[in-house]
């Protein structure tokens, strides 16, 4: 199994570094992925099963190889120990997700990976490890199917238009206030009505035949108040011409 580059562009854990090397998603989705999992609100250790679950959600196949978690810390292998014996199976390119010294890594054949390393393999005997740390749990990760891209990383074009329409009528309050202020325009929310409308007038055009909206003065969103305040202003601009 190939590995991908890492993508620090946010969380700097190991965690999402190891999602990131073995998928090739930015650290920040792959933080995403997991609180999606554990509906924490920020990512720094993570479990065994939350990290498999995570990496499921990509496709990816984990196989549980040996579990050393539920023994006392001095009955599981060290890393030293664990590297010794694996050295046969290590080979052709296969992919192990080890956690161990409250760290994840990855090894593939002769190398070791993992955020410390910037997600650049490096050989073993030259990577700074902590060969006597214990390790907890060995899996191998595989892409039969490839990757594929979990359901809370894909684009919601209903929530992009709802930031646009957010930033939109932000945009729209700022600019509607101004101008009301220097042409006097009335903008007023009726929270007598369910629907908690703006209503815009000016008192110079209301119920007059230059009222652009006469007897339409309501509005639910900051754009149509800009667009109603605009055209008030072009209003008394014609009637100051006609004068």
């Amino acid at each position: 199994m190939e590995l991908k580059t890492y993508k620090q562009n946010g969380n700097r854990y190991c965690g999402p570094a190891v999602i990131s090397i073995l998928t090739g998603v930015g650290s920040k989705q792959a933080a995403a992925v997991i609180r999606s999992i554990t509906h924490e609100r920020a990512v720094y250790g993570v479990h065994e099963h939350h990290m498999r679950q995570a990496l499921e959600t990509f496709g990816l196949q984990v196989t549980e190889l040996e579990q050393h978690e539920k023994l006392p810390a001095r009955e599981r292998p060290t890393l030293a120990a664990w590297l010794r014996e694996s050295k046969p199976m290590r080979k052709n390119g296969r992919v192990f997700l080890i956690s161990g010294g409250g760290h994840f890594f990855i090894i593939r054949d002769s190398e070791y990976v993992d955020n410390l390393t910037s997600g650049k393999p490096v050989l073993i005997d030259e990577a700074k490890i902590g060969l006597r740390s214990r390790v907890r749990r060995v899996s191998e990760v595989t892409a039969p199917r490839g990757i594929t891209m979990p359901d809370v990383l894909k684009p919601n074009p209903m929530a992009s238009h709802e930031r646009k329409m957010r930033a939109l009528n932000n945009k729209s309050r700022v600019l509607a206030q101004s101008l009301a202020a220097r042409y006097k325009i009335v903008i007023e929310r009726d929270l007598g009505m369910d629907s908690k409308p703006y209503w815009v007038s000016h008192d110079l055009l209301e119920d007059t035949e230059h009222d652009p909206f006469d007897g339409d003065h309501y509005v639910h969103e900051w754009y149509e108040v800009l667009e109603r305040v605009q055209a008030y202003v072009e209003a008394l601009g014609r009637l100051a011409k006609d004068k």
